[in-house]
């Protein structure tokens, strides 16, 4: 201790000394508390020598010892996040085809375009099998050895072929469902700065709530990207396959809500019920990292939601896409700031342009017939 560490033996807690019986010999392990380098309110600092015959043999200098109670809190703490994680997700799926029933029963509906589909549905699919045939190196990296190799490059490609197919069925087809709308105060023109506006709104409040919250995981720049073969098609496809989801879920739940409550003027506890949801399942998503957390963003993300139909939706649905825009905007944004990779700022810079794109083709797409009054 005094001569490889220089550390004085009187000054530490003895704390333990464990035998190990040896064919022609016994190993000794000593164990010491260090609270002179370790100040430590929980935990404990601590090192230890092991005497192999007559000779130290090896020695860890130095690491924190966990309490068991602290363990177990922690273990029941993360039990506890995932029970409310799944059961947040399922209400979630639960609502969204609830609202897709909903959606549908409108009195009129015009006949899905064969031709749009089959090309959307294309895009969906070559853009899913692209991202299957980009991100292959570190997917078989990640297969088991222990597996027969074959077996598991034909499921792992069936599974990624079969999801492929699903999305570009399921996408195209919840576009088309919330397509045609009615409103009574159509306004065509500004409906791209009122969403961004309502978009920038709600993520000032949301950093500003986080702001005041407990994480328990630090903020790291996301690295995915450079597992793949073209980090960049990576980013494009992982970006505005999540923006249309998203995009095609708010679109979902409001038009939903809106043949629920017969535009917000009865029944209007199924409305917030189903923001309630749908807040609270986007937060188990996205920022499940403590209780605190989950439920304060869940709580910012229902409050805007129910503001976003009153005020936007309402008046311009194809502004939808543009309200959710500052949100992957910010997100690029913490990316730039942790450089998490080489070329981050054009890399970013460009998805961001990417999506702005799908959002506009996706606002002028979202048709809206104006009520004659």
């Amino acid at each position: 201790l005094r001569a490889r560490l220089g550390l004085d033996p009187l000054l530490l807690k003895k704390i333990s000394v464990i035998p190990q019986k040896m064919p022609n010999r016994t190993d000794w392990t000593f164990t010491w508390a260090d609270t002179l380098r370790y100040p430590l309110n929980a935990g404990e600092g601590r090192l230890n020598v092991t005497i192999s015959g007559n000779e130290v043999s090896r020695y860890n200098p130095g690491y924190i010892h966990i309490p068991e109670q602290w363990d177990r809190e922690e273990r029941n703490r993360e039990t506890l996040l995932s029970l409310i994680q799944i059961l947040s997700v399922v209400l979630l799926f639960i609502l969204l085809i609830i609202m897709a029933v909903s959606a549908y029963q409108e009195e009129t509906h015009d006949q899905f375009p064969k031709k749009v589909w089959v090309i959307l549905g294309g895009i969906v699919l070559l853009a899913g099998l692209f991202h299957m045939w980009n991100t292959w190196p570190v997917t078989r990296f990640n297969l088991n050895p222990a597996e027969p190799l074959q077996g598991q490059i034909f499921r792992t490609i069936a599974f990624g072929v079969i999801r492929s197919l699903v999305m570009a069925f399921c996408l195209p087809l919840f576009f088309f469902l919330i397509r045609d709308y009615k409103s009574d105060h159509m306004r065509d023109r500004p409906s791209r700065w009122v969403g961004l506006s309502a978009g920038l709104w709600g993520l000032g409040i949301l950093v500003l709530v986080q702001s005041r919250l407990t994480f328990y995981n630090p903020v790291w720049a996301d690295y995915s990207a450079l597992n793949a073969r073209i980090p960049l098609m990576h980013l494009l496809v992982m970006r505005i396959w999540v923006f249309s989801i998203i995009c095609i879920l708010f679109m979902i739940l409001f038009r939903g809500v809106d043949h629920l409550t017969g535009g917000g003027v009865r029944k209007r506890a199924y409305g917030y019920l189903a923001f309630l949801v749908t807040g609270f399942g986007l937060s188990a998503l996205f920022f499940m990292d403590t209780q605190i957390s989950w439920f304060g963003s869940g709580l910012v993300l229902f409050l805007w939601s129910a503001w976003v139909y009153r005020v936007v939706f309402r008046a311009m649905p194809s502004a939808i896409p543009f309200a959710i825009f500052p949100f992957f905007a910010a997100y690029a944004y913490t990316q730039i700031r942790y450089e998490g990779y080489p070329d981050v700022l054009i890399a970013e810079s460009l998805v961001l342009a990417g999506l702005l794109i799908i959002a506009f083709l996706f606002s002028l797409y979202l048709r809206v017939r104006q009520n004659k009054i």
